[in-house]
């Protein structure tokens, strides 16, 4: 079966080359993607839904982008400060070192997350897990972010959905007619008691651009949100170093390669617990773009391997290495069948192979992090078909193959394969208005720690009790089952001639099996004192909820409003999972043409909420934004950011299914960013 991870990529490949010798038949046309007049931030691209190019508004599912001026207007300390401007979008940890972003209310296990195309795989459930996603904002141009199941597109794991980073390039920062540049940055965050600062250097060579930046985060003390004194400040030291290099070769208008590496270096220590946090990280991304004047050839191959070594010393010292590999290849076709049927088929392969290696040298570890590899396959197609009447169906199918191996367990490999499909009937009466219903399977496959985790030691602060973990490598993959209803409205010239208002909301059901929990088999007793537990496929949960988005923009006036709530519960038990609070997100963004200045708000407002015996208070939080290019420096693009975020101090707890905690207290955010 391994065998299967070298010849999906392969037979890709050769599909590609088949296709391009199609590239002499007559062009058809593509299905059409119409601009519109004024644009929101919800008609921006994405690609990871379909992975073709579609905006988020007409894209049939529950997508958003976070785009480059947001990023840059924002100003955000991480990727956290990113991603929870939007719906639906949980973050785990409030620590610099522990922000795992998951979507849906779900684990972190059951969202992918890409990098340029390539999967970031690292996921740890067991010990003190550190970030999932090791990344600094200001080498970020786009964030897209497609809520639901996304298995049948993207792999194992995606239960949850997907989250779509893209890197800066050179051509990013380049300005009209010059050949090279550079751009500086500074500035303070006064909660974390931050600074920070970004160098890049950019420039073209004929068909070759190439990008080189480097960030550097000092940090310092949190203040926190809480009335609690003994938690007001979280005592803390640290460093966070990110720094890539990324060229993008055009030999010609068919062809384009690009090379991204990347190095991410953190240290940081806190001073309550003694606890100390490290992680680097090496990471390379490979990708080629084929776009030969065919309809029927649009091809990329990404490749991606990356290697990343931490350590976690709390009470005891834990040490991890995880390496990755993998491949993705896809290509485009867009055709017709008929003078009235179009056709944009997608179709492609990939295959990841990940390793984790435990340095601890306390034996006691090896419950932590097991030794072992995983190894994921699969093959997927896609057919967006676009009928007469304004009907759109894409059947969209996957097979994957997948196997765990423990290096020192004794128990045989888990191995396991299985089809996936999905089906979406998207509508379009009137220009104006779209429905779709989509029906989709998704599934998450066990992590090497959850099959593969055995221990039998003493404890390590209660030498009386013996701690013993069973492995199952019979774990069977989290399946899920979910529906989804959507309505989209876009309104052009409501208020004036040079308006545009986009509305749309998403309703879901689903229902997960075969949940993977840790079952206790035995608790400390006489004679034995023994503790044994073992990782077990639990009961299902059913759960459904909704994310509704709305843009307005008129002249200078940008206004974003977001909503999103989630009920699940427990078939048994009939307990909360998988549960959210009802949050509402409002931003608005004024641009003062004659000053250049630009003035935002922002304002996250979340109702009360119960989690079994836990409650926590309903908040709001508001925050401002300010950034002013002075006109007078001519040949200089100067920028001075003034930012406030949460402005009123409000004290409020952030409820997160694994990590709850105080947020973040009032924070002042001022610097400079100047380009040559």
């Amino acid at each position: 079966m391994k065998k299967q991870m070298l010849k999906l990529p392969v037979m890709v490949c050769m599909a590609l080359m088949a296709t391009q010798a199609l590239a002499d038949e007559p062009n058809i046309p593509a299905p059409p993607q119409e601009a519109p007049a004024v644009a929101t931030r919800m008609d921006s691209m994405v690609v990871t839904a379909t992975r073709t190019k579609t905006s988020a508004f007409n894209v049939p599912a529950s997508a958003s982008v976070v785009d480059a001026d947001t990023i840059e207007q924002d100003r955000p300390d991480n990727l956290a400060d990113i991603l929870e401007s939007i719906p639906g979008v949980d973050i785990s940890g409030d620590a610099a070192h522990a922000q795992q972003p998951a979507l849906r209310g779900l684990p972190e296990s059951q969202t992918i997350i890409k990098v340029d195309g390539a999967r970031e795989n690292y996921v740890q459930k067991a010990g003190d897990a550190q970030s999932t996603i090791l990344v600094d904002p200001d080498l970020l141009k786009e964030v897209e972010v497609v809520r639901g199941p996304a298995s049948v597109m993207h792999g194992a794991g995606g239960i949850g959905g997907v989250i779509s980073l893209t890197t800066k390039d050179a051509a990013d920062l380049l300005k009209p007619g010059r050949n090279v540049g550079a751009i500086v940055k500074g500035g303070v965050s006064t909660a974390g008691d931050e600074t920070h600062g970004t160098a890049a250097a950019f420039g073209r060579y004929g068909n070759l651009d190439i990008l080189a930046t480097g960030t550097l985060r000092d940090l310092g003390d949190v203040e926190t949100s809480t009335e609690e004194e003994d938690k007001e400040t979280v005592k803390r030291d640290g460093k966070i170093k990110n720094a890539m290099v990324k060229a993008t070769y055009t030999p010609s208008d068919a062809h384009t390669f690009s090379l991204n590496a990347t190095r991410f270096d953190q240290d940081i220590t806190y001073d309550k617990d003694d606890s100390r946090y490290q992680a680097e990280q090496d990471k390379l991304i490979g990708s080629w773009r084929l776009t030969p004047d065919s309809p029927l050839v649009d091809a990329k191959i990404t490749a991606l391997w990356s290697k990343r070594d931490e350590t976690v010393e709390n009470n005891i010292t834990d040490k991890l290495e995880f390496t990755s590999m993998g491949i993705d290849a896809q290509n485009i076709m867009a055709f017709n069948t008929g003078n009235r049927v179009s056709h944009r088929l997608v179709f492609g392969a990939d295959a990841y192979k990940d390793e984790y290696t435990p340095k601890a040298g306390d034996p006691a570890m090896a419950y932590t992090n097991p030794p072992g590899h995983g190894e994921d396959a699969g093959a997927f197609i896609q057919d967006e078909i676009a009928v007469p009447g304004g009907v759109t169906l894409i059947p969209a199918l996957r097979y994957t193959w997948y196997s765990r191996t423990g290096e020192n367990s004794e128990s045989p490999d888990g191995t396991e394969d299985r089809v996936s499909p999905k089906m979406t009937v998207d509508w379009k009466p009137v220009p104006w208005a779209g429905f779709h219903t989509t029906y989709a399977e998704s599934f998450r496959a066990p992590l090497v720690s959850e099959m593969f985790t055995e221990l039998d030691s003493p404890h390590p602060f209660n030498p009386m009790i013996r701690v013993k973990v069973l492995a199952n490598p019979d774990l069977k993959p989290e399946q899920a089952d979910t529906w989804e209803w959507g309505a989209r409205f876009a309104f052009d010239g409501l208020l004036s001639d040079n308006d545009a208002l986009r509305i749309k909301g998403v309703y879901f059901q689903e229902k997960i099996e075969d949940l993977i929990d840790a079952e206790i088999l035995q608790t400390p007793a006489p004679p034995d004192f023994e503790f044994v537990s073992t990782m077990v496929n639990v009961e299902s949960v059913k759960r459904e909820g909704y994310e509704l988005e709305m843009a307005y923009k008129i002249k200078n006036l940008s206004l974003l409003l977001g909503h999103s709530k989630i009920k699940g519960r427990d078939e048994k038990t009939k307990e909360n999972a998988g549960e959210t609070p009802a949050t509402t997100l409002v931003r608005a963004d004024y641009l003062i043409k004659a000053l250049n200045l630009k003035l935002g708000w922002r304002a996250r407002f979340v109702e009360s909420f119960e989690n079994g015996d836990d409650e926590y208070e309903a908040y709001e939080v508001h925050s401002l934004s300010s950034t002013f290019r002075p006109s007078w420096f001519k040949n200089r693009d100067l920028a001075l950011y003034l930012n406030v975020d949460n402005l009123f101090d409000e004290s409020y707890d952030a409820y997160h299914f694994k990590n709850s905690g105080p947020g973040g207290a009032r924070s002042i955010k001022a610097g400079m960013s100047m380009m040559f």
